[in-house]
């Protein structure tokens, strides 16, 4: 195939992995634009590396702007400000970011980069489309951006759409909320021991646990911490795993009210009335006389009501808990 050749085609009936793959091999120099029914991504490659992208979708998604504005960051009449003279002196909003003192150029370079890999993600998965490569020397860069292989590129993506799959198993829907498991007897020992655990994670895991104590949703989470879907689902999937959190409830998409679902609602309920019998019966038992039972309790303590028993075994082993985590952490 000539190098110089225009190549076009439509979803579907080529693998767009193929298209990349030929771009990165016969080190492609121009702009392939890849169209569905509403939305386009184009993206720039040079000598075959993806030098820049310029998303055209409907909700605005990947656009950096907007990214900006979920995030919170930056406030909206800053960024207001930002892009009007940004229009006026014709320049990047990110040279308008790093010019004023915004972010500086490796945070930005590091949000295009990740806007590039959610942009490719998604025209991925696009099963209807097209696509058109064409050859050309004026190219969209994306600035402070160094070149990304596309080869490369590409295999990352595919590998975490691999992973992102098992992650759904754990985080079935951006809704949920989640909030830090309370570990030990006192809530004191449980502040110290949490803040002393999140010094020792890396920043991105300090910025994700943060942000699950304030009570947001995953969607909340993805857009204030602007570390992407991928990064911020393989987080939480690792603190659930490791029970650092647990799910706390469920954010209606219409009210905006959290609550649980169906099943935690019985199953904390079952427990509930479970607990009331045993209390009960318990309490029952502490006034019975012992020769009354009609079997032995090994140990029994008749001046100790069974329910202070229970409490007293329960803070002991948080206590337990507790100093055990602390010695393995100073370690």
């Amino acid at each position: 195939m000539n190098v110089n050749s225009e190549l076009k085609g439509y979803l579907g009936g080529f693998d767009l992995t193929d298209v990349f793959q030929l771009i990165s091999q016969q080190q492609k120099t121009g702009m392939l634009t890849v169209k569905s029914a509403a939305d386009q991504v184009v993206l720039s490659f040079k000598d075959g590396q993806i030098i820049g992208m310029n998303p055209g979708m409907v909700n605005q998604e990947f656009d950096l702007e907007l990214i900006l504005r979920k995030s919170g960051q930056i406030s909206a009449t800053r960024l207001n400000s930002l892009r009007q003279e940004q229009i006026r002196r014709n320049i990047s909003l990110e040279q308008m970011l790093v010019e004023h003192e915004v972010m500086v150029a490796e945070e930005i370079g590091r949000l295009n980069l990740l806007r590039i890999f959610e942009a490719l993600e998604c025209i991925l998965k696009w099963k209807k489309g097209s696509y058109t490569f064409q050859p050309t020397i004026i190219l969209h860069e994306t600035p402070y951006l160094p070149p990304q292989p596309s080869d490369f590129i590409l295999f990352e993506i595919l590998r975490q759409m691999d992973e992102f799959t098992v992650f759904e198993q754990n985080i079935p829907t951006v809704n949920t909320i989640y909030e830090s498991v309370s570990t030990f007897a006192s809530e004191t020992d449980d502040n110290i021991f949490f803040e002393d655990f999140k010094d020792r994670l890396p920043v991105e895991e300090q910025t994700i646990l943060e942000l699950v104590t304030k009570n947001n949703t995953v969607q909340d989470i993805i857009d204030k911490s602007l570390l992407g879907k991928y990064n911020v689902y393989r987080i939480l999937n690792s603190f659930l795993e490791s029970g650092i959190i647990a799910q706390k409830g469920e954010k209606a998409a219409a009210s905006g009210k959290v609550s649980g679902s169906g099943q935690l609602h019985r199953f904390v309920t079952g427990i509930l009335y479970l607990s009331l019998i045993c209390f009960i019966f318990l309490t029952i038992a502490a006034f019975i006389p012992s020769t009354w039972l009609p079997v032995s309790i090994p140990g029994r303590n008749p001046h100790i009501s069974p329910s202070k028993n229970v409490i007293s075994r329960y803070f002991n082993q948080k206590n337990k808990a507790y100093h055990k985590a602390k010695s393995l952490l100073h370690q």
